[in-house]
Parts: C-alpha cells; sequence; structure tokens
C-alpha cells in the first residue's frame, strides 16, 4: 500500500506539470515584400503594409526590402528570391511577356494581387537651368532613375520620343534622392521619376534648392501612347509643389503590387483583403492611398494570382 501511494504522489505533479506546459506557438510563415528606394513612395507604403500585414494576420512575419525598383523587382519575383513586389505596369507587362534586358525570357511566374494607383512621369529641373522641355535637356546632365527602375524605362522612352539620342545628353542612372544632392551640388541638371504626387523627396527640395517641373507635350504623349498603349494622359494639378502655378501634362502608369504564382492561395486572399480592409491606415501613411479601389484592382495588365482572383469575385468585381 505505502507503495501505491508514493507511486500516485509521483505521478500526479507530473500530470499537472504537463496540463500547465503551454502550447507551442503556431508556425510563422515570412513573407518578402521589395518596395523601391528608401524615403521613396513605395517604400513608405510596403513599410507601411509590412506592418498591418504582421499585426493583422497571426502567424504572418514580412520582410520588406529596399530595391533599385521594378526591374529588379520582377526579376527578383520570377527568380523566387522575393514573394512580394511593387512595381510599374509597364515593366510588369513587358517581363511577362518577354522578359527583361538581364533575364530575356517570359517571367511566368508573375501575379497580380492589385493595381494600386497611378504612377505620374515627373520630371524636374533646376532653377536657371533653362530647361522648359524636354527637348531642351540637350547637353546637360539628367539623372534617369537608377538601374532596375521601371523609371529607367519610361525616361528613356520620353527622351526618344523627342528625338534624342543617348549622346544629345548625360544620362546619370540615379535614383531620386542622388537626383536633388546633384542640383544642390550643382552636378545634375534634370531628373526623372515615375511615382504617385506629390513626390516627397521633390517637395522639399522645391523650396531648398529651386526646382520645376516639365511637361511632355500633348503631341508627345499622343505618340508614345500610339507605341506604349500602358501609357495615359495625366495632368500633375497646380499647387502640386510649393511655387507650381500651372498643371503639368505627363504621362502616367499603373503601380502594381505583384507575387509569385506558387504562393499559397489562402495566404494571398488574406494579403488582398487586408490590404483593402486597412485601407485607412495605409491612406494616413500617403495620399497616393486614397486612389486604391476594389474595383479597379483588379485590372492588372499580368494574369491575377487565384487568391487575388477569389477575393475580387467574392466583391463581385470580377467574373
Amino acid at each position: 500500500m505505502c507503495v501505491w501511494r508514493n507511486r500516485v504522489v509521483v505521478v500526479l505533479p507530473m500530470l499537472a506539470a504537463a496540463c500547465m506546459r503551454p502550447e507551442p506557438p503556431p508556425p510563422t510563415t515570412t513573407v518578402t515584400v521589395a518596395t523601391f528606394e528608401v524615403g521613396g513612395i513605395y517604400n513608405l507604403l510596403g513599410q507601411a503594409l509590412g506592418r498591418i500585414y504582421t499585426s493583422k494576420i497571426q502567424g504572418l512575419s514580412m520582410e520588406v526590402r529596399a530595391t533599385p525598383g521594378s526591374v529588379f523587382n520582377v526579376d527578383a519575383i520570377q527568380q523566387g528570391k522575393v514573394d512580394v513586389a511593387f512595381t510599374l505596369g509597364d515593366v510588369a507587362y513587358l517581363a511577362y511577356k518577354r522578359g527583361t534586358e538581364a533575364h530575356p525570357q517570359p517571367h511566368d511566374k508573375l501575379r497580380g494581387i492589385a493595381v494600386l494607383y497611378e504612377g505620374a512621369m515627373q520630371i524636374v529641373a533646376r532653377e536657371g537651368s533653362g530647361i522648359r522641355s524636354v527637348k531642351d535637356l540637350r547637353g546637360h546632365r539628367v539623372g534617369v532613375g537608377s538601374v532596375g527602375s521601371g523609371t529607367a524605362i519610361a525616361a528613356r522612352m520620353v527622351i526618344s520620343a523627342y528625338g534624342l539620342r543617348d549622346d544629345d545628353l548625360t544620362l546619370e542612372a540615379l535614383s531620386s534622392d542622388r537626383v536633388v544632392a546633384g542640383m544642390r551640388a550643382g552636378e545634375v541638371d534634370a531628373g526623372f521619376v515615375v511615382a504617385s504626387y506629390p513626390y516627397p523627396i521633390f517637395h522639399g527640395a522645391d523650396t531648398s534648392i529651386g526646382v520645376q517641373l516639365v511637361p511632355i507635350e500633348r503631341a508627345i504623349v499622343s505618340r508614345l501612347r500610339s507605341q506604349y498603349p500602358f501609357f495615359r494622359p495625366t495632368v500633375i494639378p497646380a499647387g502640386t509643389y510649393p511655387h507650381q502655378k500651372q498643371d503639368i501634362e505627363t504621362i502616367g502608369v499603373d503601380t502594381l503590387l505583384v507575387c509569385r504564382s506558387d504562393l499559397d492561395e489562402e495566404l494571398v486572399y488574406r494579403l488582398t483583403k487586408t490590404l483593402f480592409d486597412e485601407l485607412p491606415d495605409l491612406t494616413r501613411v500617403h495620399s497616393a492611398a486614397a486612389t486604391i479601389h476594389p474595383d479597379k484592382a483588379p485590372a492588372t495588365p499580368i494574369p491575377l494570382h487565384q487568391g487575388a482572383a477569389r477575393y475580387y469575385r467574392e466583391r463581385e468585381v470580377l467574373q
């Protein structure tokens, strides 16, 4: 009898300890998001979206990476180096169809999550440079976006539409912050960026060093659209930047959120749904997010991921 009681005394505390042991935490899924350069709109929104996803989707961890831009991002998606990315619509379409310069094979792993908003081609020139039109860039030093960026591709299309050749001006592979630094140092006369407006870096530069927006004339916009139908006429309203007294005609192209085709359907569904559920939080980060709308979001120039398509069908904005 004593032996039996001793055994009970030993076993019961073990059972109690086992019952009190906490459940192991659920496994964490890490999703890597490629944005653009630090300080740009896409990086600001990407960081905010990463925080939202981490807080709203249980078991999800986000890793947000700043990158050179759109071309780099679609290549990274195709190579499986990132899971989700921001990119421009023209870059996504061309990459899906025929690849990129560095990787000239169709990027068949690219899938759309959402059209976010329209980015405008913004051409800025240093005050006193004498640059009032793109044709005035002849003989000047011009920043045309980082290597691997959508800006670099679009800038060359615009320059070519004006009949300028590469040797007519000095093209510099510069990000927007380096363009501003170059203008401040008197080493750069103008620069290109494709982004929503007001673009934070240019907004501040306008008052500190004096920059002005350069329009793309209507005839050139028509010429560009006849060659590249993903462009559309866009106007940057007067007053968008300090001392901007007139509307500026230019071209626009959609910004997309894209992902890998082999991402789990349920995961992409939740990413898509959370994006639209939490839009007010994104809008507080930048006003560009206020134009994101689920009715327009499915119109990506590449196929939608099945998880995103499921969300849009539930919203009855996709057949």
